[in-house]
């Protein structure tokens, strides 16, 4: 896992950057209709709302996969999904990656846990997470996803955020 220092933007993708620019920087992205956010209040997709989620699979350094996300055909999201073996993770402090953000960004809030029922009841998904709102043009979220019942979902996602966008969606608090 590599971290670089981002302020208003996505390594060196500029919020509100267009899809063929991110594709010119991303060629291994491809389109992903359902736009799809693993939030702390429950999986939401916002493809009604015009929001479009493009995919890259199998990044490597231990990023599974990497979502841009699209309002208006402008970049507002990344989101960086990584596989975790179901550990006893109580909180997001146990995650190496929060202190690795924490040392680039500085101190990160916890947000309380949120448990939801995922496909009808068949498991249950715990939501931990954490925030920082860096400026005014990056908030970051590391979000732990736990599944009961269905381990293969389980896994944390590091988000990087358009502020301004976001909070059209989602409180930032």
């Amino acid at each position: 896992m590599c971290w670089t220092q981002a302020r208003d933007g996505y390594q060196n993708i500029r919020w509100g950057a267009t899809i063929t620019e991110v594709l010119s920087a991303y060629p291994n992205v491809s389109v992903k209709d359902d736009a799809r956010f693993y939030h702390r209040d429950a999986d939401r997709d916002f493809s009604s709302l015009g929001v479009r989620r493009y995919r890259e699979r199998n990044v490597g350094g231990g990023i599974r996969d990497r979502s841009f996300y699209f309002y208006q055909g402008k970049l507002f999201l990344v989101s960086e999904k990584y596989n975790i073996a179901r550990l006893n993770i109580r909180d997001t402090n146990s995650l190496p990656v929060r202190k690795t953000l924490e040392a680039l960004y500085g101190e990160f809030t916890d947000m309380p846990p949120y448990t939801y029922q995922a496909y009808g009841g068949w498991f249950n998904i715990q939501i931990l997470s954490c925030h920082k709102t860096v400026n005014k043009n990056l908030r970051i979220e590391i979000v732990v996803r736990l599944a009961t019942g269905f381990e293969n979902d389980t896994a944390f996602f590091v988000d990087y955020i358009d502020p301004a966008v976001w909070g059209q969606f989602f409180s930032t608090a």
